[in-house]
């Protein structure tokens, strides 16, 4: 049959989605690694999405929490939920990221990057979902590899 340019975007879409996906896994991994520290809840907040984490910033809304924590006696300030490259922030109405924001517990356990202590998470994303996205992304390249042919 050749290649077609519907061939050739369907491999293009998930080669790059299956890239993307290991990679996000990679990082997953490595964030999971990261040495855990006690922090404390400072701010609890529904904040409307951004176009950074692809929400409408007429209609949905993002739990924010701004947290602080100690490393090796020096104080850090983030409102980071899941390891940076890996997740976009969940979105949904006012009320559901006022309900969300407010769940998070006053006192939390913070992931701390041992070479970047400023860059911290409160949650690891669960690693089936990246898994599954590598997988349809992976079922999309070889059908459009294999229809070619």
């Amino acid at each position: 049959m050749g290649w077609t340019a519907a061939n050739l975007a369907g491999a293009a879409i998930g080669a790059g989605g299956l890239w993307a996906c290991l990679r996000a896994m990679q990082a997953m991994r490595a964030a999971r690694a990261w040495p855990v520290v006690t922090g404390a809840v400072v701010a609890r907040t529904a904040a409307r999405a951004t176009a950074a984490n692809r929400g409408s910033p007429f209609s949905q809304y993002t739990p924010a929490v701004r947290y602080r924590y100690t490393v090796q006696g020096q104080t850090y300030e983030s409102q980071t939920w899941f390891p940076a490259r890996v997740h976009n922030p969940p979105r949904g109405s006012h009320a559901w990221a006022e309900r969300s924001a407010g769940a998070v517990p006053d006192i939390v356990s913070v992931h701390v990057n041992p070479a970047s202590p400023t860059d911290a998470y409160l949650f690891a994303v669960p690693e089936w979902r990246v898994a599954l996205a590598a997988g349809v992304s992976g079922v999309l390249f070889a059908a459009s590899c294999l229809s070619a042919f």
